[in-house]
């Protein structure tokens, strides 16, 4: 299995679920990181194919598809988090995540809301498209910051809405951008949530800690690992 970004703790929680698949099935579990690199996730699985692995796992992918698709030719390929086509998936509904969250915050009387999203992260497009659709539905203006999944993009979003008139919401769309957004609009003053209500997605270990009690998108991690 390739992992996109051994910092992320939802593709931990996802390995975890890969482990007892594999364990349950006979097999034995290789990893290796691409660094959030295109081109480090294909000579990751090249290596793999040479030491003639019985079957292929990407998490996060963010290389070629059409070199997936190729590399797929040479054993069983399985993304996990993106939907690729002509290869086999195994994703949530991004796209009904982003709805979700928002139908919350509106529910809650938010009408002035920004998504910072994920940029080309796997699913990011999706989560996106959701909120967008979503927040159009409901008649308001969708204002979406480019971010990345990762603690900087959340922090550098931060930085941005502090510089303007804050909205009521954030929607972010990753635990770890929305808990580096939270540690950076707390140490500029505001409040969490009282001043500015914050949801990220992924439903992470870290957001359930009792100092942050993120709201967050579930996502069943350890299934998802066990059905790839």
């Amino acid at each position: 299995m390739v992992i996109n970004d051994l910092h992320n703790p939802f593709f931990a929680d996802v390995v975890d679920g890969v482990h007892d698949g594999a364990v349950a099935a006979g097999y034995t579990l290789i990893l290796n990181t691409s660094w959030r690199a295109h081109n480090d996730e294909v000579e990751a699985l090249e290596a793999f194919l040479e030491y003639r692995a019985d079957g292929l796992m990407v998490l996060g992918p963010r290389a070629d598809p059409e070199k997936l698709r190729e590399l797929s030719k040479e054993a069983p390929l399985v993304c996990v988090g993106r939907t690729i086509a002509e290869l086999d998936s195994i994703t949530n509904d991004d796209e009904r995540g982003g709805e979700l969250v928002v139908e919350h915050l509106t529910g809650l009387g938010h009408r002035d809301i920004v998504h910072v999203d994920g940029g080309d992260g796997a699913g990011a497009k999706a989560r996106r498209r959701g909120f967008v659709g979503a927040m159009e539905a409901a008649g308001l203006n969708p204002t979406v910051v480019p971010g990345d999944f990762h603690e900087s993009s959340g922090a550098e979003a931060a930085a941005e809405l502090l510089a303007g008139d804050l909205p009521s919401a954030v929607f972010a769309a990753n635990d770890l951008s929305a808990i580096a957004l939270i540690d950076r609009m707390s140490d500029a003053g505001v409040r969490i949530p009282e001043d500015l209500s914050v949801v990220g997605y992924d439903n992470t270990s870290v957001a359930a800690l009792q100092s942050i009690s993120l709201t967050t998108v579930d996502q069943p991690r350890g299934e998802m690992g066990r059905l790839a």
